[in-house]
């Protein structure tokens, strides 16, 4: 699991369960997407374990989900 920054400044984490570089061994990459309101964590738990004995498996959490931080945003005095 990894944080990865976005060039407009949001925070992605990823779960990646691909080889690490300069090894021999690649897999098939498969991305998994969460549905709304949870994480890769919480609802997709045994797709993950199952599919990452064949696959590379990569699963990002979506903006402002979980561990993922949405983008940054400013809130003048009048945005309310």
């Amino acid at each position: 699991m990894s944080l990865i920054e976005l060039p407009g400044g949001a925070s992605l984490h990823v779960i990646d369960t691909g080889t690490p570089p300069g090894s021999a061994e690649t897999r098939p990459p498969v991305v998994l997407i969460h549905g709304m309101l949870g994480t890769p964590q919480t609802q997709l738990p045994a797709l993950l374990d199952w599919l990452r004995q064949d696959y590379r498996v990569i699963a990002p959490t979506l903006r402002g989900y979980g561990d993922s931080l949405p983008k940054p945003r400013r809130f003048p005095h009048d945005f309310y």
